[in-house]
């Protein structure tokens, strides 16, 4: 398994219709690229730590979607081949597996996303099917399971007890429970909603990692199907919406089915992945069958776009300021950090902790 932002998107794409965009305003970020000189992720970030991951018969990494870090753990949703929420310490040993798989009490067949819950001290798992969450203590002791709401519901983050869901895109009707963010308390109440769909919106749901992270007590949200990305509040208002202003990305329009995706992709540009640190956006793009990185301010300015010339990390998850993804040894290599080889032989996979240089 090799996981990077140019692994190609599985997706599953299911009705289109049209409605117009409701109580948005967003900030344009102008991905055209002039500068043709390369760069590489050495030239832009900085790994401040590298963590070896300990893998057993247990702990075994199959495809991840988010990292979260909490009381001197991650916590890593690890799916397909070896299904299971996994703990490790921040020396990478592996310490144990939360819930199990099978359809028992307790156990799941998949696992979509998860969060956790800092202020209850508990985990909270989308699996087995949409809207679903079933809830595990820190120790992996299964709690209980609720579904959240009448829709369907794919990715979720939770900051101070606040849960923030996302719709998956799947099914839109454009009727009262079409929205894309939904809101709930601690106690798995609904609280609100908000309707941000655009007039090109169409049903699909992606394997892309976790659109939903939570960041300096803000949720980060990307939205790859309609080229957006909000910054919301601890209360679950947006502050910030940023809309990529380019003509080429791939239409709506050309996503109707998995194999007009999967042709579009070489005729069009697109995203493969956008996150907040600090007060800059960071974002990965083809253009013209041509990996990019482009870093804007928050108010659109430009800082750097330029083609590049090593695989990125897919953005996973946040520690304090800086990034978390997880890299196999090979692409850490490519990313030129310095390994100490002999002690770590037989090792597969690290977690990286990274930021931008020069803030």
């Amino acid at each position: 398994m090799r996981i990077t932002l140019f692994t190609i998107v599985t997706i599953l794409l299911v009705s289109s219709c049209s409605d117009k965009t409701i109580g948005l305003n967003c900030v344009p970020i102008v991905l055209d690229s002039t500068d043709t000189t390369s760069i590489s992720f050495d030239d832009c970030f900085e790994v401040l730590s590298y963590i070896p991951l300990e893998e057993n018969e247990e702990g075994y990494i199959s495809s991840v979607r988010r990292i979260e870090y909490f009381d001197g753990h991650y916590y890593i949703g690890s799916s397909n081949a070896n299904v299971g929420l996994l703990v490790f310490d921040r020396t990478g040993k592996f310490v144990r597996r939360i819930g199990r798989k099978g359809n028992g009490h307790g156990e799941y067949t998949n696992i979509y996303d998860f969060s956790i819950d800092r202020k209850n001290r508990r985990v909270l798992m989308f699996c087995n099917r949409s809207s679903l969450i079933k809830v595990y203590s820190l120790d992996g002791e299964f709690q209980n399971e609720v579904i959240l709401h009448n829709t369907s519901l794919n990715d979720l983050a939770c900051i101070n007890g606040l849960i923030l869901c996302s719709t998956n895109h799947q099914g839109f009707t454009r009727e009262q429970e079409d929205s894309l963010f939904y809101i709930f308390d601690e106690n798995f109440r609904f609280v609100k909603k908000h309707t941000y769909i655009s007039d090109n919106s169409i049903g699909m749901s992606s394997c892309m990692p976790a659109s939903i992270r939570t960041y300096s007590n803000r949720f980060v949200y990307s939205d790859f199907h309609e080229h957006r990305l909000f910054v919301l509040n601890r209360h679950g208002e947006v502050e910030t919406c940023l809309e990529y202003e380019k003509d080429k990305l791939i239409p709506l329009s050309a996503l109707k089915t998995p194999k007009l995706f999967v042709k579009n992709q070489f005729e069009y540009d697109f995203i493969f992945g956008s996150a907040i640190l600090g007060d800059k956006c960071i974002t990965a793009y083809k253009e013209n069958k041509q990996m990019k990185l482009s870093i804007n301010k928050i108010n659109g300015d430009c800082i750097l776009n330029r083609p590049l010339s090593t695989l990125l990390p897919d953005f996973m998850g946040y520690d304090d300021n800086s990034f978390l993804s997880i890299v196999s040894a090979e692409h850490l290599k490519s990313l030129n950090v310095k390994l100490l080889l002999d002690n770590h032989v037989g090792v597969n996979y690290y977690i990286i902790k990274y930021r931008l240089k020069n803030g």
